[in-house]
């Protein structure tokens, strides 16, 4: 991202030159291949016990990957959740920094806690994520969806796990 966007630190942005990093995995019967199906950091973990053959854990949040190992036109997420803090006024706001986005195919929506304003992108006709529709007219039934499809992978992504007896 080394100036993307005027910028030359990676904190507190999550355009896609910072959040879309390439995955890469072999191994034996894996067939080499491609896909644009979104992925995120939790999903190795319950990828690679999948292809141990061992069941995930109780409240393992995640999904395993191998039905995209298997095809790449396959699908085990609709969004992917990101969650950014910082212990520190980054912003200059008056608080530490909390933001929370959303990513889809096909747009990017980013909440930050403390601010009215955020981020929302359409990737399809803005790939650069150069024209913010947060606040345009254009942009708010997106945002309004979004925005609901955001929560839901927030309660989605809670702690599921049993609590200790």
């Amino acid at each position: 991202m080394f100036g993307d966007h005027g910028l030359m630190l990676k904190f507190a942005t999550h355009y896609q030159s910072t959040i879309q990093v390439p995955l890469l995995i072999a191994g034996p019967g894996i067939v080499p291949g491609e896909t644009e199906s979104l992925a995120g950091l939790l999903d190795l973990g319950q990828t690679v016990l999948d292809l141990a053959g061992c069941p995930p854990y109780i409240g393992m949040q995640g999904h395993s990957l191998r039905p995209i190992l298997e095809d790449p036109a396959a699908a085990v997420r609709e969004a992917i959740l990101i969650e950014e803090e910082y212990q520190a006024d980054i912003l200059h706001i008056g608080q530490d920094l909390a933001m929370r986005t959303l990513v889809t195919a096909d747009a990017r929506l980013t909440l930050y806690e403390g601010l009215t304003d955020g981020e929302l992108f359409d990737l399809q006709q803005d790939p650069l994520e150069l024209t913010n529709l947060f606040n345009r007219p254009e942009g708010q039934a997106r945002r309004l969806s979004m925005t609901e499809q955001l929560l839901r992978e927030m309660l989605a992504h809670r702690d599921l796990s049993r609590y200790p007896t």
